[in-house]
């Protein structure tokens, strides 16, 4: 390794290719490579300023890993170099400002080393270089900011030995230079502040940063404090003077001196009439005299806590005091028009109400005005910018839609202290925008709505009643919310508003239902499903839905009039011989279960239900074949997927109307299963599709659940079709979620599938066995978590079986299949790597032994003490069954119950055999043998259950005590 390995490197213009990086790595580890760095630094043999670069990185790579331990020559060698370095770069200036932030943390590096035992003047040596000019001054305090950010910053995770080191050097600093560090920042700001505001900012940052640690009294003084009043009233340097107080302000402190400082400061900027206006300064310094105030608002609040904690009941009640005169101006800038700058002061905002919530009622009725101001600026705030682009919501937007969910926790938090204030106040607005909302913004508008809209979920209780005259003011504003006529406003916030509004106080319509034509004929209008407005429009459909779900029984006189406007806007409605479809598909779904809904709900005979059910399940089942038949006769793939998509769309849209039927109106009782029974029949030929399963067969079971609910005994013809394609060459992901719907076949109609379930048992284990058995690569992680979980639906399935009575499915099969059955139970009970699927294997293994008798018969007998008795002990001596579990003490609930089953059934038998058999082969003494034995015989299973997890962790400490 040579210079010329860094001249190779010093030629390359380019970002660094790989031949670079490697070449980088070997002066990294070459014990000479910080030494050919340092000399290259310093000897100015390189001009490229990437290749200076390359050389920092070696120094700093050297002393994180090598300098501590390297000798003290080597260490003076560097220490030289940085000196050499600063003494070029004090007279030469040429590098650029990256290049000074790493050359500073590279110094940094050997300071937090070697400060103070192996370099006690490491301040002076660089003080004694400031007489050179700004040069020097500049990196001076690039370098202690690097400290501040290895030393001290608490955001930096560090070692226990780190924080150890920091506070030492702390320490050794307070004691050695503080006070030099201190007045060599007062001169730089009397020598630079008229001529070099870039270092005079620089240093209000060094000062900020070191304020946290040092006495507040070297800068909380008399000469430090006027030159920052001074710099506020500097264009350029006013807002780094406006973080340097408030990181003076925010120093830690006892409550008193906290209180004594911050006002002292208060008084100050006050007489300099820092807070006078607002209105002649730019929203960038506003901001941070926001973050002044903020800080002066919270530090007083945490130091009124502290006074209540400690009992100093008048020093808190003069807090308090404090506090309350802020609040005129933490409003003036909470309100403030600009988000930046009222957004600055939300912490104390929060502070001050957190802090209202422990005061006495008659304290907080004193401050009832403070509430009303808070208020006042959440709704001012709460409104929309005009320039806020609904259309395309980018950064801006979304940070305003977050200081919204601030703006509305504060106003729950006020509500919660005094909800008549909040009510009051709410109306009085509302009224005032709403009686005139064509003279008033959309932003007023949207406003009053969504308060109202608010008061809903914040305010408990019963909002309406039957007297439209009420004085309840909530149904006052629902009265003029409908008979504004705002919903013919012209904005989407405004009508999304509106919208929203009208769905939640369902119940406000429930008791006057002649307001509901009204909100219907908006959801139906132009500004509605109608709206040439993408967004409006698929959110009206969706509350559409909900507003008819809810108000399903208060529907009959308006249910002919809506199919008649919703039905046209149904994708495969044919209208006037045509077919529209102006409606995304998600929102096709949302009018499918509306339509459903009316047609139940919607006071008409059972006749016009058959008819009208049938009207709308012939159009998607007309277009269902017909989409079959074009798959089949198309060529172009592409062309055959949008059609096997839309397959599944259909199929989704029938179950959506299903949706409609409940145990009060079933598809029978309306006379509706004679149609979804021929709609499942067309339905499962799309199962015989060559292709394209994955979009199918989704729809396909969608439809199977739905109808088992509604059809009943109706669907079971149509399962063994179904199942024979749903299970056909499948993925895991494919058995997986078929495995829900064979369980809910069973838990439906349990005995009914006896003999279906029979039959199908092994072929569908078959293919559970087959996809978890297929080949899969190693490193696909996902292909492990589909595998997983399927193991686990397979156990489900195995527990559905035996929890509904149709455990002759499993004990009735050939006696290979049911030994490789209980085998799979075994395994899931010890390697299953799945607390979930172990715990259902125990379960199901006691529920087969119970209904099988235990030993008695065939070759079962042979199993249980070969294979399940032992699992009930290996499983919870395994490394990976962790005793201190909830999960795992559920599992130990399960072998509980599985051997007082076999007791039960075994009687002495099983006791002996633990006794003379399989306890001596573990090596157990004879008294644990004997306590187990009577905890099995004598306790009930809750008493046993406990006493397993006792065993089970002397078992394991003797275990450890033998090896």
């Amino acid at each position: 390794m040579d210079f010329q390995a860094l001249h190779r490197m010093s030629d390359l213009s380019t970002p660094p290719s790989k031949e670079v990086i490697e070449e980088l790595d070997r002066l990294k580890n070459s014990p000479q490579g910080w030494k050919l760095c340092g000399d290259g630094l310093v000897k100015k043999l390189y001009r490229d300023d990437y290749m200076k670069f390359m050389c920092m990185q070696v120094l700093e790579y050297y002393l994180k890993n090598n300098y501590s331990s390297a000798s003290y020559s080597d260490q003076q060698i560097l220490k030289e170099y940085l000196i050499g370095w600063l003494r070029q770069y004090c007279y030469e200036p040429t590098d650029a400002t990256y290049l000074r932030n790493k050359m500073a943390q590279i110094f940094t590096l050997a300071f937090v080393s070697d400060y103070p035992d192996r370099w006690p003047s490491f301040f002076d040596d660089l003080l004694g270089f400031m007489s050179t000019g700004i040069n020097a001054v500049d990196f001076y305090l690039r370098i202690l900011l690097a400290i501040d950010s290895e030393a001290v910053d608490r955001d930096i995770p560090h070692t226990a030995e780190e924080l150890l080191r920091n506070t030492n050097i702390k320490d050794e600093m307070r004691i050695r230079c503080i006070s030099e560090l201190v007045e060599s920042w007062y001169q730089i700001l009397q020598t630079y502040d008229s001529s070099q505001h870039e270092i005079t900012c620089l240093c209000l940052q060094v000062i900020g940063a070191y304020v946290s640690w040092i006495d507040i009294n070297t800068v909380a003084n008399d000469r430090f404090i006027g030159r920052l009043l001074h710099y506020l009233k500097v264009d350029t340097l006013r807002e780094s003077a406006c973080d340097c107080i408030y990181e003076i302000m925010n120093k830690g402190m006892e409550p008193g001196e906290k209180i004594k400082l911050v006002e002292s400061l208060v008084n100050v900027l006050d007489n300099c009439g820092i807070f006078a206006s607002l209105e002649d300064i730019d929203a960038d310094y506003a901001a941070k005299l926001g973050k002044l105030v903020n800080g002066i608002g919270t530090s007083l609040i945490t130091s009124w806590t502290k006074l209540v904690r400690s009992g100093d009941v008048v020093s808190a009640d003069q807090t308090l005091q404090m506090i309350d005169v802020k609040i005129t101006l933490l409003l003036r800038f909470m309100a403030n028009e600009d988000d930046d700058v009222s957004q600055s002061v939300i912490g104390f905002a929060q502070s001050y109400v957190l802090l209202l919530k422990q005061l006495s009622p008659n304290e907080l009725q004193r401050r009832e005005d403070q509430m009303k101001g808070l208020l006042d600026a959440i709704i001012s705030k709460y409104k929309y910018d005009e320039s806020y682009d609904f259309s395309c919501e980018g950064e801006d937007e979304m940070m305003f839609i977050e200081y919204r969910k601030q703006l509305k926790t504060l106003f729950f938090n006020i509500t919660q202290l005094n909800r008549d204030l909040v009510l009051m106040a709410t109306y009085h607005y509302y009224l005032s925008i709403m009686s005139q909302w064509n003279s008033k913004s959309f932003m007023d508008i949207e406003v009053s709505i969504k308060l109202l809209y608010m008061l809903g979920e914040i305010i408990p209780g019963v909002h309406f009643n039957a007297d439209l005259n009420s004085t309840s003011l909530l149904q006052r504003m629902m009265v003029t919310l409908i008979t504004s006529g705002v919903d013919c406003h012209d904005h989407v916030a405004v009508l999304m508003q509106y919208f929203e509004t009208v769905v939640r106080y369902d119940k406000f319509f429930a008791l006057h239902k002649q307001f509901i034509g009204p909100v219907l004929n908006a959801f139906l209008g132009s500004n509605g499903l109608r709206s040439t407005n993408l967004t409006l429009r698929s959110r009206s459909c969706y509350l559409l839905s909900r507003f008819i779900k809810q108000l399903r029984n208060n529907l009959d006189d308006y249910s002919e009039n809506l199919l008649k406007q919703i039905r046209p806007h149904l994708s495969y409605e044919s209208v006037n011989g045509q077919q529209k479809q102006i409606l995304i598909d998600s929102d096709q779904l949302y009018l499918y279960e509306a339509v459903g809904i009316i047609i139940v709900s919607g006071g008409f005979s059972v006749e016009d239900r058959q008819f009208l059910m049938n009207c709308i399940l012939t159009s998607l089942t007309n277009k269902f074949k017909d989409n079959i038949a074009k798959i089949y006769n198309e060529s172009d793939v592409n062309q055959q997927f949008s059609l096997s998509q839309e397959l599944n769309l259909i199929m989704s849209c029938t179950s959506r109307v299903s949706k409609a039927f409940s145990t009060s109106q079933t598809m029978q009782d309306c006379g509706c299963s004679q149609c979804f029974t021929e709609a499942l029949s067309v339905f499962l030929q799309a199962l015989s599709l060559p292709s394209f399963k994955d979009q199918i067969q989704p729809g396909v079971r969608q439809f199977l659940h739905r109808m088992i609910i509604c059809l009943g005994e109706q669907v079971l013809q149509f399962i063994p079709t179904a199942m024979n394609y749903l299970l056909k060459d499948p993925k895991p992901t494919d058995v997986q979620e078929f495995m829900p719907l064979i369980n809910q076949i069973i838990s439906k109609f349990q005995g009914q599938v006896t003999g279906f379930l029979k039959e199908s048992f092994m072929p569908i284990v078959n293919t559970i066995f087959a996809a978890l058995n297929s080949a899969a690569d190693l490193a696909d992680t996902q292909v492990a978590k589909d595998k997983q979980l399927l193991q686990r639906s397979y156990f489900t399935f195995l527990s559905a079986l035996v929890s509904n009575d149709v455990t002759s499915a499993i004990l009735n099969q050939e006696t290979h299949n049911v030994q490789e059955v209980l085998l799979s139970l075994v395994h899931g009970c010890v390697d299953s790597g799945d607390a979930s699927s172990q715990k259902i294997s125990f379960f199901v293994l006691n529920k087969l032994i119970n209904a099988h008798g235990g030993s008695k018969g065939n070759h079962f007998g042979e199993f249980l003490y070969k294979n399940i008795i032992p699992v009930c002990f290996i499983a919870p001596l395994k490394s990976t069954f962790d005793l201190s579990d909830r999960q795992s003490f559920q599992i130990l609930a399960e072998i509980a119950n599985l051997q007082k089953s076999i007791v039960n059934i075994e009687g002495h038998q099983f006791i002996e055999y633990l006794r003379t058999t399989y306890f001596p082969q573990l090596n157990l003494p004879a008294d644990l043998i004997q306590s187990y034995i009577q905890q099995l015989e004598q306790s009930d299973v809750k008493s046993f259950n406990k006493y397993l997890k006792e065993f089970f962790i002397d078992i394991r400490r003797r275990l450890q005590d033998f090896q």
